[in-house]
């Protein structure tokens, strides 16, 4: 009885029973209508945008904080020994995996269910007139220069997300090469941030 009951209070339960409820809610909103009509749906519409925006609000600060922290405890540890070093090179390599792994997975599913061109018209014709990036058919060269941002602040404000996790690799391995003196209260720094994200989250 309980253990039913901590279930039922967990956070992650609550979450997930209030997904369904909203899903509930959408369905019987389309079937029969929403009372208060538009004014009704704009509310709620404002409601979700709030708690959208209050979580993307910790993403920048959060990828940085456990990039920066986690670059800094992995250099600490490649300097201990040998098997910490193959652990990382395996980290690396595991990770190239996963990378190419992804691009071949994504051509392979847009093989087989190629993108419909009117919904694809439709998407563009959508897009915000202020998304920045590069356009269709740019050189690759293009893409390079905008791996590493001329202002890291800007790349955040504008969610550019790999500027931002270019920058913090850079600023993690310059970090852990600091006296101790330096290094650790700024490494601390960044964990009280990172758990201070968590907490918000």
């Amino acid at each position: 009885m309980k253990s039913a009951r901590s279930f039922l209070t967990s956070l992650s339960t609550m979450v997930l029973l209030s997904l369904v409820l909203g899903l509930l809610a959408g369905a019987a909103a389309q079937t029969w209508g929403l009372p208060g009509g538009h004014v009704t749906a704009d509310f709620i519409q404002a409601l979700g945008q709030l708690w959208l925006n209050a979580l993307r609000m910790t993403i920048i600060p959060l990828v940085f904080s456990l990039l920066v922290t986690g670059i800094a405890s992995i250099a600490d540890a490649a300097r201990t020994g040998r098997l910490a070093l193959k652990a990382v090179s395996w980290f690396g390599g595991l990770i190239v995996f996963a990378t190419i792994y992804a691009v071949a997975a994504a051509y392979g599913l847009h093989a087989l269910w190629p993108i419909d061109p009117e919904g694809a018209r439709l998407l563009l014709a959508i897009k915000p007139e202020g998304a920045e990036g590069l356009g269709a058919g740019a050189p690759f060269s293009e893409f390079v220069k905008t791996i590493a941002p001329s202002n890291p602040i800007r790349a955040a404000a504008e969610d550019a997300i790999l500027g931002m996790v270019v920058f913090a690799v850079f600023f993690g391995f310059a970090a852990s090469g600091l006296p101790e003196r330096l290094r650790v209260p700024l490494i601390t720094f960044f964990e009280a941030v990172g758990e201070t994200m968590i907490v918000i989250v």
